[in-house]
């Protein structure tokens, strides 16, 4: 058979995306944080922290299609107990700092959007941050459930220890594991197969965490990486389940990803 891993690697490589090589969107961000952080500042209230957080902190984002908007995930830590604010108070003020900066600004369930006319968007994660004891507590603020059990670094140590299995299946060029490699050929495969946002449609989240649960590092035998049989052993382990797939955050609220 021939050797078709160059051609995953070319197609991986024309589809990607992350923070650093999107200027746009860098510059759009620091914006919209900059925004807050001085509305906040001028109404004498608590100063937020940032984080960045999804797919463009992992390293999976990928380049949208059709109609479809690509975003960055910026979660926004505000230094007191969830007690001491009430969630949609400080929702109100992030949106409030950024309502009118474009002419579409959502108050979304776990978010604020800032949508961009270019096909992006900004969401703004509100989160409550405080320790107790020796253990770092985060409260994410929904707009209709209130404070909400989140751990944002536990997640990026989720997938950090996701990727460990594939050391040594990084390509030349891009210097990216087949873990993101097929996290982000996944990503492409849905919006292609689902190319508007529907309700039934998996995450990026989901798609990772699919990954994680089925995926396994597949090599040729001289050591090279192989992404086609890594595609079809790890499609034909959820293909062959019984019942349907059923894929668990490993962070609170430990909510099933699949299910709608």
């Amino acid at each position: 058979m021939a050797n078709i891993q160059k051609y995953f690697e070319i197609f991986h490589d024309e589809i990607r995306t992350d923070y650093d090589m999107n200027s746009d969107l860098r510059e759009k961000k620091d914006i919209v944080v900059n925004l807050v952080k001085n509305s906040l500042k001028d109404k004498g209230r608590p100063i937020c922290k940032e984080l960045l957080q999804g797919s463009y902190r992992v390293g999976t984002g990928i380049k949208s299609i059709e109609d479809l908007e690509y975003d960055i995930d910026v979660g926004l830590r505000f230094p007191f107990k969830d007690s001491e604010y009430a969630g949609n108070i400080v929702r109100d003020w992030v949106y409030e700092a950024v309502d009118g900066h474009t002419d579409k600004v959502e108050k979304k369930g776990p978010c604020i959007r800032v949508t961009y006319s270019k096909g992006f968007h900004v969401d703004l994660v509100v989160y409550a941050n405080w320790t107790e004891g020796e253990i770092d507590q985060y409260r994410l603020a929904h707009a209709t459930k209130g404070w909400r059990l989140g751990d944002p670094p536990a997640m990026l140590e989720f997938v950090k220890n996701a990727r460990k299995p594939f050391e040594g299946t990084e390509d030349d060029k891009t210097s990216t594991d087949q873990f993101r490699r097929i996290v982000r050929g996944l990503k492409r495969w849905t919006d292609e197969d689902i190319p508007n946002e529907e309700i039934f449609k998996p995450t990026g989240l989901a798609l990772l965490l699919f990954a994680e649960k089925y995926l396994q590092a597949s090599k040729s035998w001289d050591g090279s990486a192989d992404d086609l049989t890594a595609f079809q052993n790890g499609a034909a382990s959820g293909a062959n389940l019984l019942d349907r797939i059923s894929i668990t955050k490993p962070t609170p609220e430990y909510e099933d990803c699949l299910r709608g």
